[in-house]
């Protein structure tokens, strides 16, 4: 078991950098179940992995218990995450001596991308300052966590969670911003 310091930031499509295509990346497909998520990653070689994490508290800072899996587990078991799953294309970008992660959520989850920074210790996860393509700092919102977007989506469908639709529609969409009528 490991600790994971994490920041999270929304990201506007708008804003990404150029070039994505030559940075390595990962498609990724997620599902959720009794507070396991199951991953597959394929990358762009084709070779597939298959992992289970379990993640324990929020924030910056976490528990994680992060194992490869065989396919044949992974499968058995990706039954049991339906209804919570979800699907991004992970880019791995350097910059400054960090590695962002950025995160092109797909179907359901679409436009929504968020970049992922992971430091050696809470400091230097509390002087880091992003680049000026971030947005707002998501970390310790739980509607952008993997798990709540794979179960309720953009529109929060706990009762406790505010949808986050609108926020994500008017950062991927300029004429919201500035109060005007989308086309």
């Amino acid at each position: 078991m490991g600790v994971e310091i994490e920041r999270r930031f929304l990201v506007s499509i708008h804003s990404l950098p150029a070039g994505l295509d030559r940075l390595r990346h990962l498609d990724i497909e997620q599902g959720y179940t009794d507070g396991i998520r199951l991953r597959r990653s394929i990358d762009v070689e084709g070779v597939e992995k298959f992992e289970t994490c379990i993640k324990k508290g929020s924030g910056w800072v976490r528990i994680e218990n992060e194992n490869r899996m065989p396919e044949a587990a992974f499968w058995r078991n990706w039954d049991r995450t339906r209804g919570a799953r979800l699907q991004k294309m992970r880019y791995f970008k350097p910059w400054k001596g960090y590695v962002i992660e950025i995160n092109i959520l797909r179907n359901k989850l679409e436009p929504l991308v968020l970049a992922e920074v992971e430091f050696r210790s809470k400091r230097q996860a509390r002087v880091f300052t992003p680049p000026s393509w971030f947005g707002r700092d998501v970390t310790d919102d739980e509607r952008y966590t993997g798990s709540c977007l794979a179960r309720y989506g953009l529109d929060g469908a706990k009762r406790s969670l505010e949808p986050i639709r609108k926020e994500v529609m008017a950062l991927n969409n300029p004429k919201l911003l500035r109060g005007e009528r989308a086309a």
